[in-house]
């Protein structure tokens, strides 16, 4: 590549290098953090342990993967060839799939829209506090949409073996992406009807779906569980009665309300802002041929796409706003269209950094019940002092009874808390160690024991939730003796 065309191309993306550098800069002490809880849903130490032998019969376990398809954690094993087996490599990989969605979500919209439109999007979205939080953790939804969306481009380039690809990949990375390519197999369904394509390329429309399905299969046959569907959410909602008709709309509510969290109640003054230009598009004539709206290939790919998430994710009683954030990705977009008619770029990134500015209580509010920057940080810097207590004091002893998500979090050094590996146990068995945390999950299983103080550890300033005490089972039972 010439210098010339590396110029042009730095000119050309020169709001979504500096977007980059941003959010790196400002998350840069993250990528050393240990893993958050929700990052343990896809942090696996087992895969370190095995490799790609992790998958053979009589090692594979779907629970280590939350049923979830494994592409994501694949990607940490060979992170991990490089950073070590420790939460940059997963984190790593986490700030590279952020960077692919961003060109790529930029590289479709530019394309098949406007610029302006892209980089407005883009901008908006990524200030969301949700997305702004989550965006360089180690969860997989944006790495599921970056593959999606360019495989939409191919399909719209009508090549369709890269496009069958990158929907294979899309559905490995999470098997929700299967809602991407439901209009794409309608769409060659009817091209083959009219002899626009041929059987082969309907074919490779259908390889999303045949992958899931092999997917499934793999399970029954090779999971220790010998099921279908290994998700441990849908597991139990199963064995609870949760998808009888009757629950499932009593918790359509609690989905509508994650829903409202990841879009129009995330928006705030951007709302009013949108109304303005609204009007002033009617009110000016010479604007009205601007809101002539082409209803092409692409709009429809990227609108429909919502639709499976919302039938899913609304149904299933969801409350997890991360996984509503293709449609904030789209809300956010139909919320630009406006403003990109009336407004320059760099009104619209004063606008939105101001927006930002107003939301800047969100982002740093202790509130355990919202995913801000500052609940983040506080919950890493509180288990981590737990995890300091345990490797100063306790480092004899082998078996911690906790709840989640230390009974997780403190199994495995690989984590980033302990110093070396630890059996974890919600039952007083095999324990040695009781761990009893308000940060942590309410204890279903009863300690059997008098339970009585022995050492309480600290309560960080302004953080309701933080006392924690630890007890010493011989302890506990001397004293049972005693008295």
């Amino acid at each position: 590549m010439s210098l010339n065309r590396v110029m042009q191309n730095f000119e050309e993306n020169f709001f979504l290098y500096l977007l980059i550098i941003f959010l790196f800069c400002f998350r840069f002490e993250t990528l050393f953090m240990p893993i958050y809880w929700d990052e343990a849903i896809y942090f696996t130490p087992s895969i370190f342990k095995n490799g790609l032998l992790d998958f053979l019969p009589h090692n594979y376990n779907p629970e280590h993967y939350h049923g979830h398809p494994p592409l994501f954690q694949l990607l940490l094993l060979a992170s991990s060839k490089l950073f070590g087996q420790n939460p940059l490599a997963a984190h790593i990989v986490s700030f590279v799939s952020l960077t692919y969605f961003i060109f790529i979500t930029n590289k479709f919209l530019s394309r098949y829209f406007n610029k302006k439109l892209a980089i407005s999007t883009l901008i908006i979205f990524l200030t969301y506090p949700y997305v702004f939080i989550q965006s360089l953790l180690f969860v997989p939804n944006y790495l599921m949409i970056a593959f999606a969306l360019h495989s939409f481009i191919f399909f719209l380039e009508k090549d369709y073996t890269k496009y069958a690809v990158f929907s294979v990949l899309a559905v490995l990375t999470r098997e929700s992406a299967l809602s991407f390519f439901l209009f794409p197999l309608i769409v060659l369904f009817f091209d083959l009807t009219k002899k626009k394509i041929k059987l082969f390329d309907l074919i490779k429309g259908i390889t999303p779906f045949v992958t899931i399905i092999s997917f499934l299969i793999f399970n029954k046959l090779v999971s220790q569980r010998g099921t279908f569907i290994n998700h441990p959410y849908v597991l139990s909602r199963i064995r609870r009665n949760e998808f009888e008709f009757q629950n499932i709309i009593d918790s359509i509510y609690w989905s509508y309300k994650a829903l409202d969290e990841s879009t129009s109640n995330s928006f705030g003054s951007l709302v009013f802002i949108l109304i303005l230009c609204i009007f002033y598009i009617f009110y000016k004539r010479d604007l009205k041929k601007k809101i002539h709206f082409k209803l092409s290939r692409a709009l429809v790919l990227y609108t429909t796409a919502t639709l499976g998430f919302l039938a899913f994710f609304l149904f299933y009683g969801d409350t997890i706003q991360r996984d509503f954030t293709y449609v904030s990705l789209v809300y956010t977009s139909l919320l630009a269209i406006p403003m990109t008619m009336v407004l320059k770029t760099e009104i619209i990134i004063i606008i939105v950094a101001l927006h930002s500015l107003l939301q800047i209580e969100r982002h740093f509010e202790k509130d355990i019940t919202d995913l801000s920057y500052a609940s983040f940080y506080q919950r890493v810097i509180i288990y981590q002092k737990i995890a300091d207590k345990v490797n100063e004091h306790y480092s004899d002893i082998k078996w911690i009874k906790c709840t989640w998500p230390c009974l997780t979090l403190f199994e495995e050094p690989r984590y980033g808390y302990l110093d070396k590996k630890y059996f974890t146990t919600t039952f007083d068995e095999k324990a040695e160690l009781f761990i009893s945390s308000k940060i942590n999950a309410p204890n279903t299983h009863k300690t059997n024991f008098n339970i009585y103080e022995v050492d309480l550890e600290y309560e960080v300033q302004d953080i309701p939730f933080s006392p924690t005490k630890f007890y010493l089972k011989k302890e506990l039972i001397e004293k049972d003796t005693n008295e």
